[in-house]
């Protein structure tokens, strides 16, 4: 008879602790303990993957950092630290079965073998592994991180239908097929707070709506959003705007932030990134400095709309506005000492202009030539200084609905428009 071997009793627990620090304690959340002659990859294995099919709890999505610990094993072998993010919609996603595929052809391939430092090694391996096959999983569960976050600072009222602790099942927010964030639209809804401060983190988010609620604190950078297309921030109480904020909104095509009490600010060259940019509206803003030239066709092409009144803007329209396609410019009403001035002959070139708002400003000089406005409805040059006589390019513009020259150095005859 041969002789019976020993057995070894062997054990293996593992703790969690479901914070994204390691402030909590860990508790214990799966053990193993068996007899055998050596130390057994497939139970290993087996131990792990019970531990990574356990369902997260209801506050899924969450970060979860596990220790396994190890009895009865080599000393090298006390503890196993590795962060593991786990979502409940997906508590048995394929990376699960690969991961149990992976153990199963190492422990196949390597049972012949008794050494057990080789079989940690094949252990070790496929862990690491996991690591890549969870990413996906860890870019979700950001995502939906973040909206937590979001939704504990704007403690938002029960009927806004944020209570699912699935973000993507939120109303006023879209999700894409993978479960990443797309549209964030919440305008209207009467809603305090401060936004968090790890927007930017939505890498897939293409509409951030919060236009018309009392939000407040500076805004957070929206820097490498490059599928952001809209940002409606108006009619808040926002306090600043950072330096980055546009940095990398390669896809921006449309900004409002409108009526917001900014610290002091000038529009960032960095904008300058979004070459789709079609309407860019800050009236009561606080811009201070100048209009940016980059503002003209070069750098914005398909630039529609372009409203900065009631600012601290100063100085002259910009010459690169000629030949652009601006339809609507709203430069009125700036608080500057100096307020916008010069002459305003540029808007001759800016053949496709709908509305000119440039009242209550400092202009001054002749009037320029109308005659290639053929498009122009409304034209508003109240409360400046300028001089000479009304063109009849001006006058004889078929395209008027609205004209206010009052308080000016106009001489002459009064106008009588075609129009009228």
């Amino acid at each position: 008879m041969g002789k019976k071997q020993k057995t070894k009793t062997y054990a293996v627990w593992a703790e969690r602790n479901q914070t994204d620090t390691d402030i909590q304690p860990f508790k214990t959340v799966t053990a193993l303990a068996f007899k055998l002659g050596r130390p057994c990859t497939h139970v290993l294995s087996f131990s792990l993957l019970s531990l990574l099919l356990l369902p997260p709890p209801p506050t899924s999505p969450i970060y979860s950092h596990y220790r396994l610990h190890f009895h009865g094993f080599p000393k090298k072998l006390n503890t196993f630290h590795f962060p593991v993010f786990l979502t409940a919609s997906t508590p048995k996603s394929p990376h699960l079965t690969a991961l149990s595929q992976s153990f199963s052809t190492a422990a196949a391939s390597k049972m012949k073998k008794r050494d057990v430092g080789t079989k940690l090694r094949i252990m070790s391996l496929a862990i690491f592994s996991s690591f890549f096959m969870f990413a996906d999983s860890q870019a979700i569960s950001a995502d939906a991180s973040v909206m937590l976050a979001l939704k504990q600072s704007l403690n938002p009222p029960k009927d806004i239908g944020w209570s699912d602790p699935d973000p993507c099942k939120w109303t006023h927010v879209a999700c894409s097929e993978d479960k990443r964030v797309t549209r964030i639209q919440i305008g209207h809804q009467s809603l305090q707070g401060t936004l968090v401060s790890n927007l930017s983190s939505l890498s897939q988010l293409e509409r951030l709506e919060l236009q018309f609620n009392n939000l407040s604190g500076p805004l957070p950078s929206l820097s490498g959003l490059s599928s952001l297309q809209v940002v409606m921030l108006s009619d808040n109480q926002f306090s600043s705007v950072p330096e980055d904020f546009f940095s990398g909104l390669s896809s921006l095509q449309s900004v409002d932030m409108d009526n917001n009490p900014f610290s002091s600010w000038e529009i960032p060259e960095s904008i300058t990134n979004a070459s789709s940019l079609q309407n860019f509206s800050a009236n009561s803003a606080n811009i201070s400095g100048k209009i940016p030239g980059f503002f003209g066709p070069d750098e914005f092409p398909g630039l529609v709309n372009l409203h900065l009144a009631f600012n601290n803007l100063e100085g002259e329209l910009p010459a690169s506005f000629s030949g652009s396609q601006i339809q609507s410019l709203w430069v009125n009403g700036q608080k500057s000492v100096g307020k916008l001035d010069g002459r305003i002959n540029v808007i001759q070139n800016m053949t496709l202009l709908r509305e000119i708002w440039l009242h209550s400003n400092a202009f001054s000089g002749p009037l320029p030539n109308f005659s290639g406005l053929t498009n122009l409805q409304a034209l508003s040059l109240r409360d400046n200084m300028f001089t000479g006589i009304v063109p009849l390019s001006l006058v004889n513009l078929g395209s008027l609905e609205v004209v206010n020259l009052t308080n000016n150095f106009l001489q002459g005859p009064i106008p009588v428009f075609k129009a009228q």
